[in-house]
């Protein structure tokens, strides 16, 4: 579940800046500081999502972004709801999957009243990431819905492997056969990608793969090209 998060990362969350601590620090104080002077409830929404994404830990991120979502709703802004709704899900899974899947749940009804199909992308592969921790039937049913969406969407696997989320969640449900399927087609759309994911974390699942299968050796030729390709970059 934890490689789903960095998987998830890459795409959903690429507008957020991974700046060192103590910038962090700086961009949260500036922004509480805006926050203050804000002018409309629309601006204090746009400022409380930023606050989650800067705020030292993700317990103080959620409470931000929920001030976010329940304005938003308060003054029917739909896209700020959404926005919220999404950045806080995802943050919240790791701290309380199941408040984390009703919020989205909320999010993703408010994306289908607005046909916002790009963020309703998002909120289905952040709910197959929710219940992955819970009800595995339902958690693939929302990765594969997430990605008829990306497919329609044509948005860029180079930088979401969906494939790989989805041969992820089969191999932490201990499925190694359909996760194998599923992580070489996402190995084989990195390779081909402008934007190459490097291929480390796909050695790792190989390896581990292949291992649930009883084939240890093979497991093993996989985890020697992960360090190989770890020491040389």
């Amino acid at each position: 579940m934890k490689k789903n998060v960095f998987f998830l990362i890459c795409f959903f969350q690429i507008y957020r800046v991974f700046a060192q601590a103590d910038s962090k620090a700086l961009q949260f104080d500036s922004l509480t500081r805006v926050l203050a002077n804000a002018q409309s409830d629309t601006d204090r929404v746009l400022i409380y999502d930023k606050l989650m994404s800067t705020a030292p830990t993700d317990k103080i991120g959620v409470e931000y972004g929920m001030k976010g979502f329940e304005l938003a709703k308060r003054i029917h802004y739909d896209e700020g709801a959404i926005l919220c709704g999404n950045n806080t899900g995802f943050t919240m899974v790791q701290l309380d999957h199941y408040k984390a899947a009703q919020l989205l749940l909320e999010t993703k009804h408010t994306c289908e009243m607005t046909h916002n199909e790009y963020e309703l992308a998002r909120c289905l592969c952040f709910l197959g990431y929710a219940y992955n921790y819970s009800d595995f039937q339902k958690s693939i049913t929302y990765y594969r819905d997430g990605k008829k969406l990306i497919d329609k969407l044509n948005i860029s696997q180079s930088i979401l492997p969906i494939n790989a989320i989805i041969g992820n969640c089969f191999k932490d449900n201990n499925m190694p056969d359909s996760a194998l399927i599923y992580i070489q087609k996402g190995y084989a759309y990195a390779l081909k990608s402008p934007i190459p994911i490097p291929p480390n974390s796909f050695y790792v699942n190989f390896g581990e793969v292949y291992y649930q299968k009883g084939q240890p050796d093979t497991a093993m030729s996989f985890f020697r090209q992960s360090i190989a390709t770890a020491k040389k970059n």
